[in-house]
């Protein structure tokens, strides 16, 4: 594989949303997105012993904004305020998904752990 193959793969993945005719698409975090939605993680982590849950409430539509893509992987929205207008129970399905692809669940470490 060469240089610019390896920067031009994204993995994409389908999204059916149930009891819908809804179908969206997320790709996997790239480095600078991957940074971007990692240090919001860490300034949440200091917020949340203060603010409590509402510090962890703005992480969600983040990272969507950085993953929610159409079929050839271009980002739907620019900002995270477009991505909250989503109807709440898509947000929680498509949030649990991109923390899944992009390897912040427990069961996805796992998962990784085993292949290398």
């Amino acid at each position: 594989m060469n240089k610019n193959q390896a920067l031009s793969y994204q993995k994409i993945v389908e999204v059916p949303i149930p009891d819908t005719d809804m179908v969206f698409y997320l790709k996997r975090l790239n480095g600078i997105s991957r940074d971007k939605y990692q240090i919001e993680q860490f300034k949440v982590a200091d917020k949340q012993k203060t603010e409590g849950l509402s510090a962890v409430l703005p992480l969600q539509p983040l990272l969507l904004s950085l993953s929610l893509c159409n079929k050839e992987g271009d980002l739907m929205f620019t900002d995270e305020k477009e991505v909250n207008a989503l109807d709440g129970e898509v947000l929680d399905i498509l949030g649990r998904k991109a923390l899944e692809i992009n390897g912040f669940t427990k069961e996805a470490q796992e998962a990784i752990a085993k292949k290398v």
